[in-house]
């Protein structure tokens, strides 16, 4: 039996997880996952907390100390809303070897993502998490067409579009602009080199540039898309979120069963960097070099 805490309750995908844990989903016949026991929950929401309790059949533990439970899992799931939360959330379980579901925004802070992974690389721990945007089925037809772009003329740009929430108590323009950067950084790669952007109270647009090609970002869409553009040809697709819960629950059921982490911890925590690229940019008007994360 794999025994896990959700840390940051007040999350939607905190519902999901769970529900998916104890229900399953109509894609695998609503099978249950048997040997996934949620043992600890922790957060903001007192609702969402006896929520999540109940799902588990009154099993599950709530309390106000998030590291409670260090001891006793496996492993944890962080989906608090707040990206400003998850290093304080994860910080004792990674140190005690436990493999770690971290939610979009991984963080905020740079240097606290950073400080997330040596953690988990001082540690030998596997992480994994981000935006489910980057592993839905939509997304990876349009990677893999990318990859395949060998068969197009020449690739010279794209452009991916996302919601936007500019002012939240979560970390404003950061709460949940992740979703569109791993869209981008999972079709077209995670070398951008600089951004310019320009920013309006309900939206945002920038540019990404990367050594080739150019590609724009568009906040402030209803839904999700991704557009790849050749000298040949166009490939636009609007992105579905079906299933998205359950494919980054299976990454991190995955994970936790072998120990093998989905993508590398500069992988993870790149979108972080970006993201902080894309807010001085759109805030300044200034063309912002994109650093890249050294562990």
């Amino acid at each position: 039996m794999f025994k896990i805490a959700i840390l940051g309750t007040e999350n939607s995908h905190a519902r999901a997880f769970c529900n998916l844990i104890y229900k399953g989903d109509a894609m695998n016949g609503n099978v249950p996952y048997a040997d996934f026991e949620v043992i600890g929950l922790c957060g903001d929401s007192r609702e969402e907390n006896e929520l999540l309790k109940e799902i588990t059949g009154g099993k599950a533990e709530i309390s106000e100390n998030g590291d409670k439970w260090v001891d006793e899992v496996d492993a944890i799931m962080v989906t608090a809303r707040s990206g400003a939360k998850h290093l304080a959330y994860a910080k004792k379980y990674i140190e005690a070897g436990k493999p770690a579901f971290i939610d979009k925004p991984i963080t905020i802070d740079p240097e606290e993502a950073l400080e997330l992974v040596r953690l988990a690389k001082k540690n030998n721990v596997p992480l994994c998490g981000g935006s489910s945007l980057g592993v839905i089925e939509d997304t990876q037809k349009m990677k893999a067409l990318r990859n395949n772009a060998d068969k197009m003329e020449r690739v010279f740009g794209g452009s991916v579009s996302a919601p936007i929430n500019m002012k939240n108590e979560w970390g404003d323009f950061f709460f949940y602009s992740q979703h569109l950067v791993q869209i981008m950084t999972e079709v077209f790669g995670h070398d951008v080199e600089s951004i310019i952007g320009v920013k309006r109270d309900d939206a945002a647009t920038f540019i990404a540039r990367y050594a080739d090609y150019d590609v724009t970002g568009h906040y402030g869409t209803m839904g999700y898309s991704a557009t790849i553009y050749a000298k040949n040809e166009t490939h636009h697709l609007n992105l579905s979120l079906a299933n998205a819960y359950r494919t980054e629950f299976q990454r991190f059921e995955h994970m936790v069963r072998t120990g093998g982490m989905p993508e590398s911890y500069e992988e993870l925590i790149n979108p972080v960097f970006i993201l902080n690229a894309i807010h001085e940019a759109i805030n300044t008007g200034k063309e912002v070099k994109v650093v890249k994360p050294v562990i």
